[in-house]
């Protein structure tokens, strides 16, 4: 009998060790979950201050070139740092839109880093040339000329003098 009964004591210990076990790995995975909330956090920021970066470039770009909106003659070399900012800007509007496209970004956030490609990028013969060229995804290219065409783009006109 006595044997019994050590080997039910026994029992009943290693059931306790395996909910105390059980308790502790639950702690664990909550905190990793914590961890892993705010790391994602934490790369979200750092994600819409490289975009914050990038949108007051474009912004710098209208105000050091306030003739983009129009059709003028420019210098070659100008023209091609131009353009390799408004490639920069687009690609980085393709990232977002990976982004959004893999659940990374929320709908509502996307639409408002689309936005600025009407400014940048479509009121411009210098911008909407650089998109002609066709140097992004075939996917982010159909979803953007599919959004474009439903825009009142305005019409560029002649060249000015």
């Amino acid at each position: 009998m006595k044997l019994e009964r050590w080997a039910l004591v026994a029992e009943i210990i290693g059931a306790i060790a395996i909910v105390v076990s059980l308790i502790f790995v639950g702690f664990q995975i909550r905190q990793s979950t914590e961890e892993t909330a705010l790391n994602t956090k934490a790369i979200q920021a750092s994600i819409r201050q490289s975009i914050l970066h990038e949108d007051l470039e474009g912004l710098y770009l209208y105000m050091d070139h306030p003739f983009l909106n129009k059709r003028i003659d420019i210098q070659a070399d100008e023209e091609v740092q131009i353009k390799a900012q408004i490639i920069a800007f687009i690609r980085m509007r393709e990232i977002l839109w990976l982004q959004y496209q893999d659940g990374l970004l929320d709908e509502e956030t996307w639409l408002s880093y689309r936005q600025p490609l009407t400014n940048v990028v479509f009121r411009s013969q210098i911008g909407r040339d650089v998109w002609s060229a066709d140097f992004y995804s075939p996917a982010f290219r159909e979803y953007i000329d599919a959004w474009i065409g439903g825009l009142n783009l305005p019409d560029l006109g002649t060249v000015l003098p």
